[in-house]
């Protein structure tokens, strides 16, 4: 069974966009992330600081709780 791709994919059929991909050390496959903290305010201070060090690249959710205590989420996805 193949496994299925978490989030967006870069196409890398075409040798060109391989290429491209290589030489700017991009990664393969996106990589999952999750932020918890004890509240919203720092898990958006957080969400804040890797939009700013990352830009486009990374594409977050909004702070909730989770449903266990006063714990606070926030799941993404790394790209490139």
């Amino acid at each position: 069974m193949k496994d299925k791709p978490i989030g967006p994919q870069l196409d890398q059929r075409d040798p060109a966009v391989a290429r491209f991909a290589q030489e700017c050390g991009l990664a393969t496959n996106a990589v999952s992330v999750r932020l918890v903290g004890v509240s919203a305010e720092d898990v958006s201070l957080q969400i804040k600081r890797l939009e700013k060090t990352f830009g486009a690249l990374i594409l977050m959710s909004q702070p909730r709780q989770s449903g266990k205590g006063t714990e606070w989420i926030a799941y993404g996805t790394l790209i490139g």
